[in-house]
C-alpha cells in the first residue's frame, strides 16, 4: 500500500508528520511526503521526501498557492509514473484542495487530519475575508474526504456538528514516540551551570499572544532557587522577551533554540516540571491537546497547565499535574511555588507521572485508526 502525505509546514520541525510517516513505514506502507521547505529533511529508513524550496520564503498566501500547484502537478506525475496510492493524507487544512483535486482525477481515497478547530482560530478575525474563505473552504472540502482525524474529543464533536459529518472523526492525540521514555539527563543544569537544588521549569513550543507568559516569568522571578527554560524554534517573540527581561536573562530565564524531537526529549527529561500555560485566545486554544503535554508525560515530569477541558482531561483527571487559570497571576505564582517547594506534593505527582507514562501510547492510537481504514 502507498500513501501520499501532504503538508505545507517544514518536515524538520513537524513531530506529528514524522511520527505518522515512521509509523506508516513500520507497517510496510510505501510513504511519500510532499511539502515545502528551504531546509530539506531526509529519513534513514527509505521514506521518500519531496520538499519544494523555491517558494519556501514567500508570503503565506503566495506560498499556499504555489504549494497547491506544485503538489498537484507532482502527484499527477508520480501517479502516471508509479501508479496510484491507496490514500492521500492532508495534514492540516492547506493541502485539502490538492488532495481533493487528485481524488477527482484518479478516484483515490483521501484523509483529512485537522490539528485544530479552525472556526475558533485566533489568527483569523471573524467576519474578515480570510475567515470566511477558510471556513467555507474547510466546510466544503471536509465532506469530500473519506476519513477525518483530529487531536481530541471536543474538536471531533465540533467538527461533526459544524459540518454535518456522517460519523465522528477519529482521534490521534499528539503523543510522542515511546522510544524517548527512558532518557534521563542533566543537560539543562550542565548547559546553564545550575545547582542541584535549583528547581527547573520548562516551557516548550510557541509563545502565544497575551500576558500569561509574563505571569509565568513574574512567578519564577519571585520564587527562590528556581529557573525557567524556554525551548522554541519561533524566535520572533523570544527576542521581545529577551529585551523585556534582560535583568534576569541567563540568571533565572533561559531561552534555548528549537531542536528535533529526540534532542528535545533529552532537554525535557532534565527539567523538574513542564508548563502548558497559555490564555484562551479562541476555541482552537480552549479545546487544544498540545504536544508538549504528552512530551512532559513521556519524560515523567509533573505539569502545570491551563484549566481548559481537553488538557484537564489528560493532566488533572490522571493526577499527573495541576491546572491554573492562565489569567490569574496570583494563582500561577502560588501553584508554581507549591510544586517547587512542597516535596511531598511534587513527588506524588512525579510518581503518578511515571506510572501513567505508558497509558498513552502513540502506537495504540495510530494502529487503532489505521486498522479501520
Amino acid at each position: 500500500m502507498k500513501i501520499f502525505y501532504l503538508d505545507l509546514d517544514p518536515l524538520k520541525f513537524n513531530s506529528r508528520a514524522k511520527k505518522i510517516l515512521i509509523s506508516s513505514n513500520n507497517r510496510g506502507i510505501d510513504t511519500q511526503f510532499i511539502g515545502c521547505s528551504k531546509d530539506k529533511f531526509k529519513f534513514d529508513n527509505g521514506i521518500k521526501v519531496k520538499e519544494f524550496s523555491f517558494y519556501a520564503n514567500f508570503p503565506l498566501k503566495l506560498r499556499i498557492i504555489f504549494f497547491w500547484i506544485t503538489t498537484t502537478l507532482f502527484m499527477i506525475k508520480e501517479i502516471l509514473k508509479e501508479g496510484k496510492p491507496k490514500y492521500i493524507y492532508s495534514n492540516d487544512i492547506y493541502p485539502m484542495l490538492p488532495a481533493y483535486t487528485i481524488k477527482l482525477i484518479f478516484n483515490i481515497d483521501i484523509i483529512y487530519d485537522s490539528h485544530e478547530y479552525w472556526r475558533g482560530h485566533s489568527a483569523l478575525k471573524k467576519d474578515s475575508l480570510s475567515y470566511k474563505f477558510w471556513i467555507g473552504y474547510e466546510s466544503f472540502l471536509i465532506k469530500k474526504f473519506d476519513e477525518v482525524i483530529t487531536v481530541g474529543k471536543e474538536i471531533a464533536k465540533l467538527l461533526k456538528s459544524d459540518h454535518s459529518l456522517k460519523k465522528l472523526p477519529h482521534i490521534i492525540p499528539n503523543i510522542p514516540d515511546t522510544k524517548i521514555k527512558d532518557l534521563r539527563s542533566d543537560y539543562i543544569r550542565e548547559r546553564y551551570s545550575l545547582s542541584r537544588d535549583t528547581f527547573i521549569f520548562i516551557y516548550q513550543g510557541s509563545l502565544y499572544k497575551g500576558d500569561s507568559f509574563d505571569k509565568i516569568i513574574g512567578a519564577v522571578e519571585n520564587i527562590e532557587n528556581c529557573a525557567l527554560v524556554v525551548v522554541s524554534h519561533k524566535m520572533e517573540r523570544i527576542d521581545e522577551y529577551k529585551r523585556k527581561y534582560k535583568h534576569i536573562l541567563e540568571k533565572k530565564i533561559f531561552f534555548h533554540e528549537g531542536v528535533d524531537l529526540d534532542s528535545l526529549a533529552k532537554i525535557t527529561s532534565s527539567a523538574n516540571c513542564g508548563l502548558t500555560i497559555f490564555e484562551n485566545l479562541g476555541e482552537s486554544f480552549y479545546y487544544s491537546v498540545p504536544n508538549k503535554m504528552f512530551e512532559y508525560l513521556a519524560s515523567s515530569i509533573p505539569q502545570v497547565v491551563s484549566n481548559f477541558p481537553e488538557i484537564e482531561r489528560y493532566v488533572v483527571k490522571n493526577g499527573i499535574g495541576v491546572s491554573v487559570d492562565p489569567h490569574n497571576e496570583k494563582e500561577i505564582f502560588t501553584t508554581l511555588l507549591k510544586i517547587s517547594t512542597d516535596k511531598g506534593f511534587y513527588n506524588r505527582l512525579k510518581e503518578r507521572s511515571f506510572d501513567m507514562r505508558d497509558s498513552f501510547k502513540w502506537e495504540n492510537y495510530f494502529d487503532k485508526v489505521f486498522d479501520n481504514f
